[in-house]
């Protein structure tokens, strides 16, 4: 089974940001992450593979497009000695690819000399103007099977081709990511599904020429938008489906029976939905079948090492015991920081099989804490696994809400009315405005309906802390505890941020003594975890920016940003 990681400290793509320098390109800077040290913790921690981000056109150069790729044998070199050295751990390295990423329109001397070959302009959320390639063109089609030929040729000890082909960035005429304005003529009448599968068999061609044994993996991701069987059907048995674990699925919450979740979740331990489909699917092809989870964290709060879930991470490592897939693929580019979810998911996947949740729990609760008071410990996990049934589940709050960045974050603190500026994107670097408008452009929860589930999601949480802080007696776990301390805080002061943008969204003067109680109260928890933050440079640290959200001193700023507000009489 193919268990497959990545660093937490490994940038997954300078390529992704406004201004791209194929020298940051993680298949250049990744050696230098996977140290010694790096490798082996991954391995002990019970993964047999590490996953890079690349892109074709930089990692190959080859006709009809000597343009690109000029710096690839300088990627291949990193790569193939990064290959190497996990070998000694006993890992081995996929490659996530894109195929054909579009190509920065800015690039004159490669559309000067191929313009014929391109599909539609894109202007990207990130800034970037890019030109997609047109897969309609043959020698466009040439070009991504001679490209893979290349990759399996330059490193033939890769163990795979993880592909994406409809996401997340622009690259086929048909991607349902690209949001352009135009309509490629070649392409338009075609299929989506007939596009997809034509770049998978295109790329495993390529790839057969030099290898036998190389894993092609495609991930149906946003393979909704067309019909994943008509895909399946046109490709090669020995190409692998992954399918998401826990996007697209159903289940009740409190006050919401039959919540349909539709992004990554720990308070959903899945199979969701499209992976049931899917797998029923493969019962009439030969094609093998791999998992992609979210084992860490996810977007309900990523800036924390850990979001503590093993009741969720039992049942979705009991379901891939009994329904063995190939292999799965345990984290996205973030999420993947050490902790207790990661063990215990292991725990329960590689070890011995439990009659109930109840056994298999306790049974980690004995294996990873032995020192911690069983039954408290228990308690506080039922709690957490109960709270986070709370947390609003959509789009829209899990990227515009302020959960991640929350305890850093001042600009909503102002006792006048709204300025409208963006408060930002949860899971990036973004300059902080005051307005989550963007956070209500869904019609599931309203502001007040959002802010109740926030208030006994936090209120839940921070008593299952208090019960964690008597299981582990205090100073016995400190990683653990500190994790679940700043968590409650992100939520509560979550809580607090929202209510004060309701206030604000109609001020007046009667607002001011409210408002007052909240400033207080938001200082008197960040004063609370201060010491929490300090003594961990890892929380709130977002892999996927590769920066800090929040960090001790942000905090600090805050807190004496907040002092003003005590002296108001």
């Amino acid at each position: 089974m193919y268990k497959i990681w990545r660093s937490y400290q490994s940038f997954y793509a300078g390529a992704a940001s406004n201004t791209p320098d194929e020298l940051t390109d993680e298949t250049v800077t990744a050696d230098g992450v996977y140290t010694d040290l790096e490798l082996q913790r991954i391995a002990d921690a019970g993964f047999n593979a590490v996953w890079l981000h690349g892109l074709l056109h930089h990692i190959v150069r080859t006709a009809p497009y000597p343009e690109l790729g000029v710096n690839a044998e300088y990627h291949v070199i990193r790569v193939n000695r990064l290959i190497e050295q996990a070998a000694k751990y006993g890992l081995k390295v996929f490659l996530y690819l894109q195929p054909p990423r579009a190509v920065e329109r800015g690039n004159t001397v490669f559309w000067d000399n191929h313009f014929e070959d391109g599909g539609i302009n894109v202007d990207f959320y990130n800034g970037a103007k890019v030109r997609t390639f047109c897969t309609s063109v043959p020698s466009v089609k040439k070009w991504i099977a001679d490209a893979s030929e290349q990759v399996a040729k330059s490193m033939p000890e890769l163990a795979g081709i993880i592909l994406i082909t409809n996401g997340e960035f622009p690259s086929h005429c048909l991607n349902s990511n690209n949001n352009a304005k135009e309509i490629c003529p070649r392409c338009a009448e075609r299929p989506l599904a007939e596009v997809i599968a034509e770049i998978i068999n295109m790329v495993r061609e390529g790839v057969r020429r030099q290898s036998k044994k190389m894993e092609v993996i495609a991930w149906n991701w946003a393979w909704e938008y067309t019909d994943a069987e008509s895909v399946i059907s046109q490709l090669p048995e020995d190409i692998i489906i992954m399918n998401d674990f826990e996007r697209d699925g159903y289940m009740d919450l409190p006050d919401y029976p039959h919540f349909h979740f539709m992004e990554y979740s720990l308070a959903y331990p899945g199979p969701c939905d499209s992976y049931l489909r899917t797998k029923d699917i493969l019962c009439h092809y030969p094609h093998r079948l791999m998992a992609k989870l979210q084992l860490g964290t996810t977007h309900e709060l990523a800036t924390i090492p850990c979001l503590t879930a093993v009741y969720s991470i039992f049942h979705k490592a009991a379901y891939l015991k009994k329904n063995p897939p190939a292999g799965f693929l345990g984290c996205w580019n973030f999420g993947n920081l050490p902790g207790s979810n990661i063990e215990a998911f292991h725990f329960f996947l590689m070890g011995k099989d439990f009659d109930n949740e109840e056994t298999a729990v306790k049974a980690f609760a004995a294996f990873r804490f032995p020192k911690a008071d069983p039954k408290i410990l228990i308690s506080a996990w039922k709690k957490f696994r109960n709270a986070l049934l709370y947390f609003p589940n959509v789009y829209t709050v899990l990227y515009y809400g302020p959960q991640n960045f929350t305890l850093g974050y001042t600009a909503i603190y102002k006792t006048a009315p709204l300025e409208g500026v963006p408060a930002g994107r949860s899971w990036h670097l973004d300059p902080r405005g005051d307005d989550f408008n963007q956070m209500l452009d869904q019609d599931v929860f309203t502001l007040d309906q959002i802010i109740e589930r926030f208030e006994k999601l936090s209120g839940l949480w921070n008593i299952a802390v208090i019960e964690l802080t008597k299981a582990l007696c205090d100073d016995k776990y400190p990683s653990e505890l500190r994790n679940a301390k700043v968590a409650g805080a992100a939520f509560t002061s979550t809580f607090n941020t929202l209510r004060i943008y309701r206030m604000r969204k109609n001020w007046n003067n009667s607002c001011l003594h409210e408002f007052l109680d909240i400033a207080n109260a938001e200082k008197t928890l960040l004063e609370s975890i201060l010491p929490d933050v300090e003594a961990d440079q890892w929380i709130g640290y977002h892999a996927e920016p590769h920066g800090w959200l929040f960090d001790a001193e942000s905090i600090r700023e805050k807190i004496a940003f907040l002092k003003k507000f005590s002296e108001v009489k």
